[in-house]
């Protein structure tokens, strides 16, 4: 019977199947390798518990002899317990022996009928992929982008591919748990103004934060590109990639993924190089949103048209459906963030939307928490919004206050965030931008700058309302380690790198 095995890097549990013998596992989170055993415990278990204690131990199975004549023995010991201590046989029981053995056969043939035809999950996953495969066999062309790129020997291959696997019904659970480890180490870049402007190739589509917020990631939907900012260097490099408005991306400690809905196929780039290093199917039919953790690498969460959710591990060859994760929630798709750590996620129709969706684990199975506007998780493990910060259990951790917005920072875990305040004066309306730490909206940090000017006030109205596409978490991006401010402007083709550390 299968039991739960904890991996001794990332402490992720799954579950292995009993065998008699050591083998070796990689974890489907981290792909750590271990060895697994199952061991006679020292005294007989009660009623209900496992029949073995799951012994793990870090690393590959070395030499399999050992433990294969350990396993050798324990089966001896078995037949020997189950001999009773006699001797012999009589025909009898070898007739009656043969007949049990007729009767478990055809049993299990019974068995396996009944898992095929009625635990396959048939769900339109596998006919999606394959149907939109072969209406884009016939559109390859050089002016098309979703075909893979030259000289890229893990592009899509035409026929070759093949279809996710049906997941099974019946499945035992997933598990969020916090990551361990830093990420890479963020430093202020060497700029020499206060405000430095750099140009981008075209119009930004989805952005998304990497490396633990080091790393800007950006989709040019129009241009077919995939770019990233280190915000420790201020440099910049771009990339080919699939176009279009519907392209959707999700980043993670050294990974971006990219999604692509034309296809259904999912691409995985390292960061920061941007290098593709896998391209499989979506584990998912109809996905609208996806979304990781920066201080991560996996899993990521979709959501569907329908509000589906699943998660599925990042690994260097692609993308795989996490069991028991897949759950009709009927969550917004519109929207979707994740904590840094990736043990939350939100979900919400709009910016301005009153009611917004957390979606965390609890016994391995989704916990949904419904709390106020407070969209964008933050690295203190709070939600920041709209004049307003949450904790998980949906109690505020700041007053709300009216006319004015609060964007968590993008690295770092000490309560750091932006602070939007509007305001109706002599000239017209003005938004001030600020920066605080400890989530105390009050006092912002000593020596940073008060900013204004036309590209924040663009941000929201005098009332504090944001418009659709002007969501803050999207345009605003602080990084206290950096001393860094980045403003997406000019039509979202621009960014602005301002510095925190002068006024």
């Amino acid at each position: 019977m299968p039991q739960d095995a904890k991996c001794p890097k990332c402490a992720h549990l799954f579950p292995v199947t009993e065998a008699r013998q050591a083998f070796t596992v990689a974890c489907p989170r981290c792909d750590a390798d271990m060895t697994v055993e199952f061991k006679k415990p020292a005294a007989p278990p009660d009623a209900g518990q496992a029949p073995y204690d799951v012994v793990v131990k870090p690393g590959a199975l070395p030499d399999g002899t050992a433990s294969l004549k350990a396993a050798r023995r324990r089966s001896d010991d078995d037949d020997s317990e189950s001999a009773g201590g006699g001797g012999g046989g009589s025909v009898l029981i070898v007739v009656f022996s043969g007949v049990l053995g007729l009767l478990f056969v055809i049993g299990g043939l019974g068995a396996t009928g009944w898992v095929l035809f009625t635990q396959i999950d048939t769900s339109e996953t596998t006919s999606n992929w394959s149907s939109n495969r072969n209406n884009n066999k016939g559109n390859s062309s050089p002016g098309n982008n979703n075909q893979g790129h030259p000289g890229n020997n893990t592009g899509k291959t035409g026929g070759g591919e093949t279809a996710p696997p049906l997941p099974l019904r019946g499945q035992t659970g997933f598990d969020l748990r916090p990551v361990s480890g830093g990420g890479p180490s963020i430093t202020p870049p060497p700029l020499t103004d206060n405000v430095t402007p750099l140009d981008l190739p075209g119009r930004v589509g989805q952005i998304a934060v990497g490396g633990g917020g080091r790393y800007i990631v950006m989709h040019f939907p129009d241009k077919g590109q995939l770019g990233v900012l280190d915000v420790a260097t201020a440099v910049s490099q771009f990339v080919e990639a699939d176009r279009g408005d519907r392209v959707r991306i999700a980043a993670g400690q050294s990974r971006v993924v990219l999604f692509s809905p034309d296809t259904n196929a999912v691409q995985v780039f390292a960061l920061p190089d941007l290098n593709k290093v896998a391209e499989t199917p979506f584990p998912m039919s109809n996905c609208q949103s996806i979304a990781m953790g920066s201080r991560t690498n996996g899993p990521v969460l979709a959501v569907s048209t329908s509000g589906d959710v699943v998660l599925a591990d990042v690994t260097a060859g692609g993308v795989k459906l996490i069991e028991g994760s897949s759950e009709k929630l009927g969550v917004s798709s519109n929207n979707l963030r994740a904590a840094p750590d990736g043990t939350a996620f939100t979900a919400f129709d709009g910016v301005g939307a009153n009611k917004v969706k957390v979606l965390t684990e609890l016994g391995r199975k989704w916990k949904v928490t419904e709390m106020g506007p407070a969209p964008f998780p933050g690295g203190d493990g709070h939600f920041y919004g709209n004049g307003t910060a949450f904790n998980r259990t949906a109690l505020p951790v700041i007053p709300t206050a009216s006319g004015t917005w609060y964007v968590p920072a993008i690295s770092g875990s000490g309560g750091d965030f932006v602070k939007l305040a509007a305001s109706d004066t002599a000239t017209g309306k003005r938004v001030a931008l600020t920066f605080h730490a400890g989530r105390n909206p009050n006092s912002p940090v000593p020596g940073t700058p008060l900013m204004v000017g036309p590209e924040i006030d663009n941000l929201m109205d005098a009332r504090g309302n944001i418009a659709p596409d002007k969501a803050p978490d999207q345009h605003l991006f602080y990084s206290p380690e950096a001393k860094l401010l980045v403003l997406l402007a000019g039509n979202r083709t621009r960014f602005l790198l301002r510095k925190t550390n002068a006024n």
